[in-house]
């Protein structure tokens, strides 16, 4: 299990996705503002709202639901973390 969860840990700092750039916020972002920038931009781009382009707005939801649930992991957001200070 342990594998399984470093490997998949492994890929997801290697994925070359900017979390912090998706939800808008500075790499030293505080679980607050994680929260705050989250729910901002889930309300602009949730599909129930932008129901003309609801493809877009649904693909953009699921990019900041997933920046979201990533760093407000802390052991995800510490390996992110740490990856960027020694690339």
């Amino acid at each position: 299990m342990k594998l399984i969860f470093l490997v998949e840990l492994f890929l997801l700092v290697h994925s070359g996705k900017d979390y912090y750039k998706i939800l808008g916020v500075k790499k030293t972002a505080k679980e607050k503002d994680l929260k705050k920038a989250y729910r901002k931009l889930a309300l602009k781009w949730h599909p129930d709202k932008n129901a003309k382009n609801k493809e877009a707005a649904t693909k953009k939801f699921e990019q900041i639901s997933e920046a979201y649930e990533i760093l407000s992991d802390p052991v995800v957001e510490n390996a992110l973390q740490y990856n960027c200070k020694t690339v």
